[in-house]
């Protein structure tokens, strides 16, 4: 460890406020941003996330109820509502799941716009 260089570095000091900054041999890109655009960004984010965990929910569920029914000797009457869920939870997995790609590439688009403007 002895013939490590050590790595330039600058301290930079406002007030109260502190900060080292180290040289690394990394690549930093900087885009101008609008608080239109961040805003948008900011909504996509948080509506991707929430169809990705709607769709995880409705998979889990899918797959919960496809095995109960599979295992489990039902009377006439409770699997006709077991599938009637299945097939329910199956439309809303497919429904988030399209949401959720959706906006995954809205966001995609989205930054590449912004990428794109600098």
């Amino acid at each position: 460890m002895e013939n490590e260089q050590k790595q330039p570095e600058m301290v930079i000091q406002t007030g109260l406020l502190s900060a080292r900054v180290v040289w690394q041999p990394r690549e930093l890109n900087v885009y101008a941003v609008t608080e239109e655009e961040l805003d948008n960004l900011s909504e996509i984010g948080v509506s991707s996330s929430l169809y990705v965990g709607l769709t995880s929910f409705c998979l889990a569920a899918l797959l919960s109820l496809l095995i109960t029914i599979l295992t489990v000797k039902l009377d006439t009457a409770m699997f006709a509502v077991f599938v009637a869920v299945d097939i329910a939870v199956a439309i809303l997995s497919v429904y988030f799941g399209i949401k959720w790609s959706r906006s995954a590439r809205r966001g995609s688009k989205a930054k590449e716009r912004i990428k794109g403007k600098g």
